[in-house]
């Protein structure tokens, strides 16, 4: 057997096993790193949605104060931070659901 060709074999299992090696000492990392992303979610989230629907009720009422054409754009304003709002809230739910279902864990949030 040729010793360039014995060189490239073991060459190839080491680097597969460092590779497999890796892979199982990087999962809890990643773990880990999905549940600080889940923790930022439900933190911010939250508290964004409460903001965006308190300026859109202040913009709003104060559209109505002032004249047709600023009136027009602070419905327009409202509405846009009110469905900021909503998005904000699926995204609220749907986050903790998916990434439980990319890990293939039942409860992420209870993990975390």
């Amino acid at each position: 057997m040729n010793i360039q060709k014995l060189g490239g074999y073991f060459l190839s299992i080491f680097l597969i096993l460092t590779l497999v090696s890796m892979s199982y000492s990087a999962a809890d990392t990643i773990t880990s790193a999905i549940c600080g992303i889940v923790t930022i979610v439900k933190t911010v989230m939250a508290a964004t949605m409460l903001i965006l629907v308190v300026l859109a009720a202040i913009i709003y009422a104060a559209g109505q104060v002032l004249g047709a054409e600023t009136r027009a754009r602070a419905n327009v304003w409202a509405t846009s931070m009110f469905v900021g709002a909503v998005i904000g809230g699926l995204i609220y739910l749907v986050v903790p659901v998916f990434l439980s279902l990319l890990l293939g864990k039942s409860d992420i949030t209870t993990e975390c």
